[in-house]
């Protein structure tokens, strides 16, 4: 975003599609949380369900690195570990 000192860059990202998705008007739910903190890194985990019956369609896992503008790895700092630790799933 305009005025940030870092960059957030995806390094890795793996889907395993469990179920069959349709399309449909109704929006599907991602559930997005952390699972790892790293130096510099994050690992997320996502599930895409149907929140009416809870069905699981897809389980992704996606490793960010924070950068500097410059590109090099940037350490995550202690304000964004403050704010995601109490996230961390296991």
């Amino acid at each position: 975003s305009p005025g940030s000192d870092r960059l957030w860059l995806v390094v890795r990202q793996d889907v395993d599609f469990v179920s069959q998705l349709s399309h449909r008007i109704e929006a599907y739910e991602a559930r997005v949380a952390p699972v790892k903190l790293g130096g510099s890194s994050m690992t997320l985990s996502t599930e895409l369900v149907n929140p009416d019956d809870g069905t699981l369609y897809a389980r992704g896992r996606t490793v960010l690195v924070s950068a500097g503008l410059d590109g090099r790895p940037l350490d995550l700092g202690d304000r964004t570990r403050e704010l995601l630790e109490p996230h961390l799933v296991g």
